[in-house]
């Protein structure tokens, strides 16, 4: 069997960029990286590049992800707010040279009677290893051997399709700052709330404080999904720009939590959190 790497581009890596554009492990480029479809304007485009120096194959096609509590994605057959039976796309097929450019275009249609709300699927691009050598016949011997290595390589991109008016409010509670086992770092943990018919899409932002009320800033601003199937979603990050030798007695972290479906300058709640040395 041959082995399979899945490389889920999901929300995570999408932080502050409205349509980002992610690495896959060097071998396709992708942007977007998620795709979000309203009902006046149902078709969109997603542009692949093969990044790579050999040839390859992909088959397309949608499979049910769905969100648990600790933000981890898995297949299901089906759930409540799948978007599967309501898209369509083409190519279901394609080859790609080293350089070249893909277009994907996907198309959303609603079934009668469908409720207004968010509903997503992913769509999955799959490599068939089984037409390497015939596409990269005449490239160099050592592409030709790069072709013969047995990983496929799988990429899955989130599609949102939003039928009339959405509706989502978020909240943030349960906030601790601790200590990184592995890199010694402050760390902190959340659990974030969403209500409504749509998504939770927040960005999150932690200052430090210190006890003379110098501000530093904690983390880098940073993005996180909270996928309609589930109403919390415990979340964890490094403080990454903030050292443990930098937190005083009588300091504090302050997480500001904007909801990015309604201002991403002005916060829907703001926290003080306590710290010691």
């Amino acid at each position: 069997m041959h082995k399979t790497r899945f490389l889920l581009l999901l929300s995570f890596l999408m932080i502050s960029m409205p349509f980002a554009q992610v690495w896959a492990d060097t071998v396709l480029f992708f942007a977007p990286t998620r795709v979000e479809i309203i009902d006046q304007k149902p078709v969109q485009e997603i542009r692949i590049t093969n990044m790579s120096n050999i040839a390859r194959s992909y088959s397309v096609s949608l499979k049910n992800l769905a969100m648990d509590e600790n933000g981890h994605t898995a297949r299901v057959d089906t759930f409540d707010y799948s978007a599967k039976r309501m898209l369509r796309f083409v190519p279901r097929q394609f080859d790609i040279k080293p350089g070249e450019k893909q277009i994907i275009r996907i198309m959303a249609r609603f079934p009668e009677g469908t409720q207004d709300g968010e509903y997503h699927a992913h769509l999955e691009f799959l490599e068939n290893i089984s037409k390497r050598a015939e596409l990269n016949k005449e490239a160099s011997p050592e592409n030709q051997a790069k072709a013969k290595a047995q990983i496929a390589y799988a990429t899955a991109i989130p599609v949102v399709i939003s039928k009339g008016a959405i509706k989502t409010d978020i909240a943030v509670h349960n906030i601790v700052v601790g200590k990184d086992g592995k890199s010694g770092r402050p760390n902190i943990s959340m659990v974030l709330d969403r209500s409504g018919n749509g998504q939770g899409n927040a960005l999150i932002e932690a200052d430090y404080i210190a006890p003379d009320g110098t501000e530093k800033k904690a983390a880098v601003r940073r993005s996180v999904f909270i996928y309609r199937e589930i109403d919390q979603r415990k979340h964890a990050f490094i403080l990454e720009l903030l050292d443990q030798k930098d937190i005083q007695n009588g300091g504090k972290i302050r997480v500001k939590l904007f909801n990015k479906n309604i201002s991403e300058s002005t916060p829907v709640d703001t926290v003080l959190v306590p710290v010691s040395h």
